[in-house]
């Protein structure tokens, strides 16, 4: 959400890194000498960038720049703040986190025009009273430290942003400021709702997410403003809010929760994206037609209720993980819809009922043994770990197909759509047996995935002229497939755990591999594949060469070879660093 200002408390514009060693800078030290440089004429510095430079101590010499505005002292390593930094009267912005202090001196409150003060990560208990004097404060980030309570922020009346994520929080009884607009609770131990937010009618952001909440009773909060609730990760069985108070509420993220019922939301006509993910809800009621994203994964669903009709506006819906085992007719009706994750359910059959905008389909690890999907804009369909024997040209229609995953399917044949644009194919760990010219017509095939199939015999004929990644191990093949000499542009093979002995002198003419894996086959001699010069990965362990050649020099480019313990010399290995000074060799 581009609006959640507050989650990037991080507004810091960072130089470049200037190498320091970790003692006190001497007068050899580039820090130094840049210090000693701006401090000829220390009232025109007003921005000092000292991020990331092993500070254990800050220098003398950047309190003389009285006209600071711009400080940034984060991650180094210092342990407290020096009382002379709190002369620096002029600075507005001041950067000290990701260091180890462990106290903030009162005296903090002599910087009357500081507008933003970020503390994250350091080791804070507790805060001087008077910080609540930095009355021109508008961005407090005191994230990722151990503080159990803070006081006096009431009084900090321009403050809009602040952040006390991950701290050790058990409630928030303070006062909080009038005109804060984003606060950031999260990663605490809540477990009551901060009342404090009542005094809050400009808030649009509160993050809730990963606390100890159980229940929460708020129906006289009312938060006018408010577009982004989290209250994720929690243990809510119990939500009593007035919603239709909420009435800007855009971004609601109920993920993770003990819901065994949806909150009645169809009054807030503004709300866009709705996270019910991993909760206990049986059944869905009416939600508003404003929704535009709505993930109810791994709930206890047991259909699509009617009430989903209404979601006209709605492009991505998550209903995976569910005891789903039918699609409603009128499914096709939600004209909006591009992307519909239906994984892990138990649909034994899908047809005519899916929306014709729909763009990305999700089925995967279902019981689908009947498949007929007419969707004109289709791009990307999951169906692996289904019970689908075949796969013929007419169970998809489909010309703007780019992935095709049918993965652990018991298929024993395949046909596609001769006017098929696909650049994806996943036939891995089903019962093909061999591989035919039919797959000629995919032009625009980039990538193949036949791991740990049935194959013998790919063949001759078989022209896939701008493949770039084939997957064919664990077969049964027996000669090197000659029909990958016309994937000039190959760039991934993987023939790994098959029965290959001889290794054609024609690899040398795929000028583009860079991925070679044939491991566990039976090789005896592996100079022809020294011709192959753009290799960069080459995996040889388990074969039946003895040695290894000297023409293995020619390939420059390799970073990493693998190979069986045994088949390489000592003296061999010594050579091949010194010639290939680059080369990693891993032993099997």
């Amino acid at each position: 959400m581009n609006y959640l200002i507050a989650i990037l408390f991080t507004l810091i514009s960072f130089a470049q890194d200037i190498d320091v060693p970790q003692q006190a800078p001497t007068e050899r030290d580039p820090l130094f000498v840049e210090l000693v440089r701006l401090a000829e004429n220390p009232l025109q510095v007003d921005t000092l960038n000292l991020y990331d430079q092993d500070l254990y101590k800050i220098h003398d010499l950047v309190f003389k720049f009285k006209n600071l505005k711009r400080l940034d002292l984060s991650n180094n390593s210092l342990r407290k703040i020096p009382l002379e930094l709190t002369k620096l009267t002029k600075l507005e912005f001041l950067n000290l986190g990701s260091n180890h202090i462990i106290e903030i001196p009162s005296e903090i409150s002599k910087l009357k025009n500081l507008k933003v003060l970020i503390l994250n990560n350091n080791a804070l208990t507790k805060l001087p009273d008077s910080i609540a004097e930095l009355t021109q404060l508008e961005i407090l980030d005191l994230s990722k430290n151990s503080l159990t309570s803070v006081h006096n922020l009431g009084k900090l009346t321009k403050l809009q942003h602040l952040n006390l994520r991950s701290n050790k929080f058990e409630k928030l009884d303070t006062k909080l400021p009038s005109k804060i607009q984003v606060l950031d609770l999260s990663f605490n131990r809540l477990s009551a709702f901060p009342m404090a937010i009542e005094n809050c009618p400009k808030l649009k952001a509160l993050l809730l997410n990963v606390n100890q909440l159980k229940a929460i009773t708020a129906v006289g909060v009312t938060l006018p403003e408010l577009s982004y609730l989290d209250l994720s990760s929690n243990s809510l069985s119990k939500l009593e809010m007035d919603w239709k108070k909420f009435k800007k509420l855009s971004y609601l993220n109920l993920n993770f929760n003990q819901l065994a019922d949806c909150p009645d939301l169809t009054k807030n006509h503004e709300l866009k994206e709705l996270y019910l993910a991993n909760n206990q809800i049986i059944k869905m009621g009416k939600l508003p037609n404003s929704i535009v994203r709505l993930n109810l994964s791994k709930n206890k669903l047991v259909e699509i209720a009617a009430e989903f009709q209404q979601l006209k506006n709605c492009k991505e819906l998550n209903l995976s993980r569910n005891k789903i085992s039918k699609l409603p007719e009128w499914f096709k009706d939600m004209e909006s819809l591009e992307m519909l994750n239906l994984n892990h359910c138990i649909l034994t059959e899908v047809g005519q009922q899916f929306p014709a905008k729909l763009e990305k389909l999700l089925l995967k690890h279902n019981q689908i043994n009947t498949l007929s999907v007419q969707i004109p804009s289709l791009k990307y369909l999951d169906l692996s770990e289904n019970m689908l024997e075949k796969f013929t040209q007419d169970l998809i229609v489909s010309e703007t197909l780019k992935t095709l995953d049918l993965r652990a399917n018991p298929i024993h044949s395949i046909s596609l759509n001769k006017k098929a644009s696909l650049q994806y194919l996943n036939l891995s760990n089903t019962r093909i047996h061999q591989l035919s010219n039919t797959m000629n017509h995919l032009a625009e095939l980039r990538e193949l995935n036949l791991g740990n199939c049935k194959i013998r015999s790919i063949a001759d004929d078989l022209e896939l002229k701008d493949l770039k990644s084939i997957n064919l191990s664990s077969n049964q093949l027996k000669l090197f497939p000659s029909a990958l000499f016309k994937s000039k542009r190959l760039s991934y093979l993987n023939l790994a755990n098959n029965y290959i002995r001889v290794i054609p002198i024609k690899i040398s003419k795929l000028h583009f591999i860079k991925h070679a894996d044939l491991s566990g086959n039976k090789i005896k001699d592996i100079k022809a594949l020294c011709e192959s010069r753009s290799i960069q990965y080459l995996y040889l362990q388990k074969n039946n060469f003895h040695s290894i050649p000297q023409e293995i020099y020619q390939l420059r480019y390799i970073q990493v070879l693998h190979i069986s313990k045994h088949k390489l010399h000592i003296t061999m290995d010594t050579l091949l660093h010194k010639q290939l000074p680059n080369i990693k060799i891993y032993y099997h």
